[in-house]
């Protein structure tokens, strides 16, 4: 049996400025690793680290800093949403580059729905629970009022505005901050450097970290 998972975390968020105009980017890093489970054994099998720098519309190059290269990444649209899916998009690519690496197994477990990775053989989906659970077990997964209501009460236990919607403060209360926060989609009016890049540091999903320098 092959356990799956992976891990991103947004470095900083950019812009790259051209001529009077700029444009958002995030740097990220993102890992995956696969750990292999037979008998009475596990056994790390692969573990994989690349690091990116995503934007749309702009002729991208690596960033080369002190900490590793950011190789360019192209995204699909130019909002801070699609940056955010772009970042998760490369992680669960890189999970399936480490899962196929690794060869056949009977299970592969796979952090997540299997959207996307369903060509993996022997792959199977697993969506962690939250501690605290605001759905009755026969609803559980099942998207209608009763998840609006359970959404409302997760919302209120964590101080959020009740919108019933899974919108930007939702996800970060739920899954963590990978770098989007509101008002980001605007320039940073601080910060700013002598060169075209001005940095805005994100904060991490997974701990302290060092920003590229």
């Amino acid at each position: 049996m092959l356990f799956v998972d992976g891990v991103r975390r947004v470095d900083a968020r950019i812009w790259i400025a051209r001529g009077e105009s700029s444009t958002a980017a995030l740097c990220a890093t993102i890992a995956a690793g696969v750990v292999c489970v037979e008998a009475n054994r596990a056994q790390l099998v692969d573990a994989r680290v690349v690091r990116c720098v995503f934007a749309h519309g702009v002729d991208l190059k690596a960033i080369v800093t002190s900490c590793g290269t950011y190789e360019p990444r192209e995204v699909a649209g130019g909002t801070p949403e699609a940056l955010v899916i772009a970042v998760q998009d490369r992680m669960a690519a890189l999970e399936i580059e480490a899962t196929l690496a690794t060869g056949a197994a009977d299970i592969v477990l796979v952090d997540g729905p299997l959207r996307g990775r369903g060509h993996v053989p022997g792959a199977v989906g697993y969506v962690k629970t939250q501690h605290t659970q605001y759905l009755p077990p026969p609803l559980d997964g099942v998207v209608g009022p009763e998840t609006k209501r359970a959404l409302q009460q997760f919302q209120k236990d964590n101080g959020l505005d009740r919108t019933a919607r899974l919108d930007q403060q939702t996800m970060v209360a739920l899954f963590g901050n990978i770098g989007i926060s509101q008002g980001s989609s605007l320039p940073p009016t601080t910060n700013q450097g002598a060169g075209s890049i001005t940095n805005s540091f994100g904060a991490s999903d997974v701990g302290d970290h060092t920003a590229p320098k």
